[in-house]
């Protein structure tokens, strides 16, 4: 293999076209290249070359720049070879970057943060973030374009692949928090309230019932706000 790629390294150089290849290779962009024609005598040489480019969406970069903003930490987790990882990384603003992971290494990666106490929530669409997805304290598939063994990993699954969601989401779940908190005070109050009144005898079992229910009705409406909120 070793004597293989020193010979293609000495074709690409009488081609001309090893600079180019290696910019390329550098800049993470994956090349194909292949021999057509190969004349000793006289000199004479033909190369044709697929060059593989995976592309961001264009709302990736804001995406980012939103939930960074949240406070949340963004980690980038993939197969993907160093040097493509490398060029994603800087143009979506991530410092921290895992390259070159099996299934196992997002795995172990997810297992560290939390052993550090830091909530972690992951994002993938593939097969192999299927283990990571189920591991993290929450995770989050691609529902259209994401692999059946993810969504069925994942707590939550983005119908329409809108990652630009991802902020409102985060947003949605703090709001969430707040919501719950203050139903649980008040509906602990008030059973707490009856139950003394109902001991007490000043609470009978019909009004009693009404009291529970018009709670649970209370609460009920409070949480159904969260349907159409929207962070203005």
């Amino acid at each position: 293999m070793k004597h293989l790629m020193e010979k293609l390294e000495q074709l690409l150089e009488l081609g001309g076209i090893k600079k180019d290849v290696t910019f390329l290779v550098i800049s993470g962009i994956a090349v194909i290249c292949s021999l057509l024609k190969w004349n000793p005598l006289p000199f004479d040489m033909a190369w044709v070359a697929i060059v593989l480019c995976g592309t961001l969406r264009r709302e990736s970069a804001d995406t980012i720049a939103a939930v960074t903003i949240l406070g949340v930490q963004p980690v980038l987790l993939t197969g993907d070879h160093k040097n493509a990882v490398r060029t994603i990384a800087g143009e979506l603003q991530i410092r921290e970057v895992r390259a070159n992971c099996l299934p196992e290494d997002k795995l172990r990666y997810i297992g560290e943060y939390q052993a550090k106490e830091l909530p972690a929530c992951m994002i993938g669409d593939g097969v192999n973030d299927a283990p990571a997805l189920k591991k993290a304290d929450v995770g989050i598939a691609m529902g259209g374009v994401g692999s059946d063994i993810a969504v069925d990993a994942a707590d939550i699954a983005l119908v329409d692949d809108e990652v630009k969601e991802l902020p409102h989401l985060v947003v949605l779940s703090k709001r969430m928090m707040t919501t719950i908190k203050p139903n649980m005070t008040f509906s602990m109050t008030l059973n707490f309230i009856a139950i003394t009144l109902a001991i007490i005898g000043t609470l009978n079992p019909v009004a009693g019932a009404l009291v529970h229910n018009a709670g649970s009705v209370l609460v009920i409406t409070n949480s159904a706000f969260l349907l159409k909120w929207r962070k203005k």
